[in-house]
Parts: C-alpha cells; sequence; structure tokens
C-alpha cells in the first residue's frame, strides 16, 4: 500500500519528515526536476524516471539508499558519480540513517540527482547509443501536470495495485498453476482530476516510438507464450488494465487464486481478495495529504482538496504516445487497422483473439499523440486530457474493430 503507516496506524515514518529527514522535503521544493514517490512505508525520489534516493524503515531503524533497482542499472548510475561523491556514498549506502550520515546525504543528494538524470539521457541500451525515452517522458509528463496549473495532478508514477499478482491463463481461460504468477501490470502515471469537486482517475501508459504501440508476442516462436499476453504494446496494457478497470467500475472484490494457493502451501495468511476501490481511496488520499501537509504542491488548484468525494464509475485509460515527428505518417492507421501490424490486426490474427471477442465498450481508451522530443518541456496543451483522441472497441462478426473520434 502507498503509505508510511506503521503500527496502529500511526504515520511514525511521515512524522519524521518534519524533523531528521526534513532534508528530503527541502531538497524537492528546491528541486522541481525531482518527484517524490511514496511507496510501501519507503519514499522514493526519481530524476528522469531513475530512482536515485530510497528511505525506508528496517526494523528499528531507518535506512538509506541509492536505488536503481536492479543491479545493471546500478552500475550504469556509478560510473556517472563522481569519485569524490562515491567515496561519500559508499560510507552511507544502504546504513543507518545517524545524525552524521544524514550530514553527508545533504551533501551528496545533488550530484546523485544530476548523476541519475544524466544516465537516463545518454546511457547505453541494447548495442546502441540511446536513452530511457519512455521514463523521461514519464517523470516530464507528471511534473508539467504538477508544476504548472493545470486542472490535473500525478499523484504517483511507476504504479501496481499491491498484491493483484495471478497466475497465467490457458486459452480455455483455466489457470497455468506450474508457472509463476504475474502482476496485472504496473501503469507508468497515476493522473486525478477534479472537477465540482469530484476526484476523477486516470491510468496513464506512456509509449514512445511507433514499435512500443504494436509490441506483441503475436510472432514468438514460443507457442506458450503467445497465449499469456499481447506483450509491452497498447492492447497488451488494454488486456491487463482494463480488467482492473472493469473490476473499479463495477465494485467488485478481485480474488487472487495464486495468492490462495500460495497461502495454503505456504501456511500463511496474506490477503487473497482486494477491494481495489478501497485501495485506490486509501492511497490516493494519504498521498495528497502528505504532499499537503508538507506544502509539496506546485499546482495551485491542488493545494486545499477534498478527497472524500471520489468518483469510481468513470475510470479512463490513456495512451500518452511521445515523439511522434510531424512528418510520422498515418499513426492512426497503426492502430485502427489499414497496416499490416497494426493494433486491430494483431488481434484479429492473434491466438489471445478469444479474450476479446465478446467483451464490450469497456475496452474503449482515449491517446494523445505528442510530436516534441521526449527529453522537452510538456505545455498546458499537452495536458489537457478531455481534448485527447478516443478509441472506440466493436465487436462485429468475430472481428475487432477501432473507431477513432
Amino acid at each position: 500500500m502507498r503509505t508510511l503507516s506503521y503500527v496502529n496506524g500511526s504515520d511514525e515514518l511521515s512524522d519524521k519528515f518534519k524533523t531528521d529527514f526534513k532534508f528530503v522535503i527541502d531538497f524537492v521544493k528546491k528541486n522541481k526536476d525531482v518527484f517524490l514517490g511514496i511507496r510501501n512505508n519507503s519514499i522514493n525520489l526519481y530524476a528522469n524516471g531513475g530512482s536515485f534516493f530510497k528511505l525506508w524503515k528496517s526494523r528499528q531503524t531507518y535506512k538509506a539508499s541509492i536505488n536503481a533497482g536492479d543491479e545493471k542499472t546500478q552500475k550504469g548510475y556509478y560510473k556517472k558519480i563522481k569519485p569524490e561523491v562515491m567515496k561519500k556514498l559508499k560510507s552511507v549506502n544502504n546504513q543507518e540513517l545517524t545524525l552524521e550520515n544524514i550530514e553527508i546525504w545533504k551533501g551528496i543528494l545533488k550530484d546523485l540527482k544530476d548523476a541519475v538524470a544524466d544516465y537516463m539521457l545518454k546511457h547505453d541500451r541494447g548495442t546502441k547509443e540511446g536513452s530511457s525515452t519512455e521514463k523521461v517522458l514519464q517523470q516530464k509528463l507528471a511534473l508539467a501536470f504538477n508544476n504548472s496549473n493545470s486542472s490535473y495532478f500525478t499523484y504517483d508514477i511507476e504504479y501496481n495495485i499491491e498484491g493483484l499478482n495471478d497466475y497465467y491463463q490457458f486459452k480455455d481461460g483455466t489457470p497455468d498453476i506450474e508457472r509463476s504468477a504475474h502482476t496485472l501490470g504496473r501503469m507508468d502515471n497515476m493522473v486525478i482530476h477534479i472537477n465540482n469537486n469530484k476526484v476523477k482517475f486516470y491510468f496513464f501508459e506512456l509509449k514512445e516510438g511507433k514499435s512500443a504501440i504494436n509490441s506483441t508476442n503475436y510472432r514468438s516462436k514460443s507457442t506458450s507464450k503467445k497465449y499469456d499476453s499481447f506483450g509491452n504494446g497498447v492492447i497488451g496494457h488494454v488486456n491487463l488494465y482494463m480488467t482492473i478497470i472493469d473490476y473499479i467500475k463495477r465494485n467488485k472484490t478481485y480474488y487472487s487464486k495464486y495468492a490462495q494457493d500460495y497461502n495454503k502451501n505456504k501456511g500463511n495468511k496474506k490477503p487473497e481478495s482486494f477491494d481495489i476501490r478501497d485501495i485506490l481511496m486509501t492511497e490516493v488520499k494519504y498521498i495528497m495529504k502528505f504532499y499537503q501537509d508538507f506544502d509539496l504542491i506546485n499546482n495551485e488548484n491542488y493545494k486545499n482538496i477534498d478527497y472524500d468525494n471520489l468518483v469510481f464509475d468513470d475510470v479512463e485509460l490513456v495512451f500518452y504516445l511521445g515523439g511522434y515527428a510531424k512528418n510520422f505518417t498515418k499513426l492512426e492507421d497503426n492502430l485502427v487497422g489499414k497496416a499490416a501490424d497494426s493494433v486491430v490486426n494483431l488481434i484479429n490474427n492473434n491466438p489471445m483473439k478469444y479474450k476479446y471477442i465478446g467483451k464490450d465498450e469497456i475496452y474503449n481508451f482515449k491517446y494523445y499523440k505528442d510530436e516534441k522530443n521526449y527529453y522537452e518541456e510538456r505545455e498546458l496543451k499537452d495536458l489537457d486530457i478531455s481534448n485527447y483522441n478516443e478509441v472506440k472497441v466493436e465487436i462485429q462478426n468475430n472481428k475487432v474493430n477501432f473507431t477513432i473520434s
């Protein structure tokens, strides 16, 4: 759960940011290019979509570290850090946050932020010199909402609903209990919109470049992989997140067969059912209260908002398609079916099609084509979701059709 609460609901860690850990709050206020994300009893600081600082409680002590998330990226971070800064980092990384160590962190946070921001722009990607374009765009977009007076606000990035892991399924829909569980999806940005004191949710997925739209397992040499998902493209995310959105709109409790079996085999009593509305409500109210309490909100529209009136029957999935230069022809053809490798053609020719036939309008989604480079700043005109195009999905004669409005 995206909160900092501990025993009996006390905000012990949250209170620490008023005293010992105030340096973190001060740093975020001074650096408008940093995103502070609340995690499960921890916080992460992000620069250009890369996490450069994590603070959490470990048993009875508090610790901090540079937090890349994987070993390869961590090594990439280290190459960008100055030797004198690296020496100081080694003395405090993953160590208890003593008063002495806090002073060291204060002195190196700016250097760590700059190193990670540079790494995210310039690191090697595969065999090509490239960048984490979607990660950079992810944070650029989040901060564009939050540092302007947009009518929208990004309250989280790299979002997944805790515990929503389950089995892959065979073609007939039965669970494949021999395989590891998978998450129902990790959303890039979670955005809220307030209108007449009603709070609406948007699940934002960022895609950078044409190949990110129609990425699919359709041509996989592995027969079993074809039935796992549609990959990481538009339709793969529709498959995962529209399941969650359907549960939200219908106010249905999600039951995890994997969690049930795991508990049975391990003798655990972890949650097996999840009230997604309640999770969303708890998290957004906590995160926004934290931002308000510590004066971390730059968007004037969100400084003093009551988050009790949440709207769950109008949740939308939005694809923000970045990096589409003006000479990129007929992007829509890659969605609606004129191109041979369009999303709709991939559905109709994919063994996974059975998961879509018979479904209804819940698979509608919005998209926005952004022609800027991923590293450029976004403007208010890029942030008005009401002006985004909508893809309507229909089933006719066992075929999936897309229309764009």
